[in-house]
């Protein structure tokens, strides 16, 4: 069983992993919408 820090840093690592790709997301829904507007 992996140790509390092991187990946090982990957390960290995911939690950064997904705040990442929810800004890609938005980025790309943010050029893609006025392009479609067009």
């Amino acid at each position: 069983m992996p140790s509390s820090v092991e187990k946090n840093k982990y957390w960290e690592d995911t939690n950064e992993e997904i705040i990442n790709s929810a800004m890609i997301v938005r980025i790309t829904f943010f050029i893609a919408l006025p392009l479609d507007n067009l």
